[in-house]
């Protein structure tokens, strides 16, 4: 069987094929990127449901009128810090 060969190039030819290959992908990468803003920027947002179908009142939701607050000792809620721990030996 007979096999083609390509063409032998010369030094010339072939840093002008290489530098034309590296110019092509970055065309390629370039337009892939310009591409994908356009395609973002064209991009209609997702419609938001109103906050009361999602049970979310807002900014002021929980807080109360004066007359509706509870007296200072049943509104604190437990600290949720916690001591350091101490290492053998430390001395408080």
């Amino acid at each position: 069987t007979a096999a083609r060969v390509l063409a032998p190039l010369t030094e010339n030819e072939q840093s002008f094929w290489e530098a034309a290959n590296y110019v092509l992908a970055l065309l390629s990468v370039v337009a892939l990127g310009v591409v994908s803003n356009v395609r973002r920027k064209q991009e209609a947002p997702i419609a938001l449901m109103p906050p009361e179908e999602v049970g979310y009142a807002g900014r002021g939701a929980g807080r109360r009128e004066p007359s509706q607050t509870k007296e200072p000792s049943q509104t604190r809620e437990p600290s949720r810090t916690r001591e350091p721990s101490r290492t053998r030996g430390e001395v408080k």
